[in-house]
């Protein structure tokens, strides 16, 4: 995002003044439309063992629903992409952030999965 923003800025830099309001408007305009189809759902995993449900259901735009161990192998699967398509971490930086989510996040899901089965 960073360098999209620098970008537009050098480009209109290069044009004569009296065209750059109009080349920063369109600019915006692309990226804000880039913006918008990268922009997805948040999740959260929020564990609750009072919360008893039979299916899945909706309150305003929250869904909730039962988490089981596809959902926790999907979350597991995105996690491994992301880390692996960042390039900004070292092989050590991304094994010591996996090691961290199994302890943290993912260990004590399987845990609360397990008592819920």
């Amino acid at each position: 995002m960073e360098e999209e923003v620098e970008d537009i800025i050098s480009r209109t830099l290069q044009l004569p003044r009296s065209q750059r309001q109009t080349n920063i408007e369109s600019e915006v305009n692309s990226l804000f439309a880039l913006l918008s189809r990268q922009i997805r759902d948040y999740q959260f995993i929020i564990p609750t063992s009072n919360l008893k449900i039979s299916e899945k259901f909706k309150i305003g735009n929250v869904k909730f629903e039962i988490f089981t161990q596809y959902q926790l192998q999907k979350w597991t699967e995105m996690f491994r992409d992301i880390l692996r398509n960042n390039p900004r971490y070292i092989d050590k930086q991304k094994k010591k952030f996996v090691s961290s989510i199994k302890e943290h996040s993912s260990n004590p899901l399987k845990i609360f999965h397990a008592l819920r089965s």
